[in-house]
């Protein structure tokens, strides 16, 4: 009985066709998504960038603005003071 058991050996589990060529496709659909991702995430940032300096602009106008709207009120305080 020894010998019957030694000489049943298991067979190598048969491979799928296709399943290495799938996973690899998957492998490169990943690798393609995280270029698109990291191609969005840079005009992303430089969207932002974009923004910030448009946003800061607009900021030092609005201030210029504001000084000579005090400057126009001190300028006419003071001709009706006169």
């Amino acid at each position: 009985m020894a010998d019957r058991v030694a000489s049943k050996a298991k067979k190598p589990a048969k491979k799928l066709p296709g399943k290495s060529a799938m996973g690899a496709a998957v492998a490169a659909t990943g690798r393609a998504r995280t270029g698109d991702l990291e191609a969005e995430c840079g005009r992303l940032r430089a969207e932002l960038e974009t923004a910030g300096k448009r946003i800061r602009a607009l900021e030092a106008q609005q201030k210029q603005l504001l000084d000579r709207i005090d400057w126009a009120i001190d300028s006419l305080k003071s001709l009706r003071e006169t």
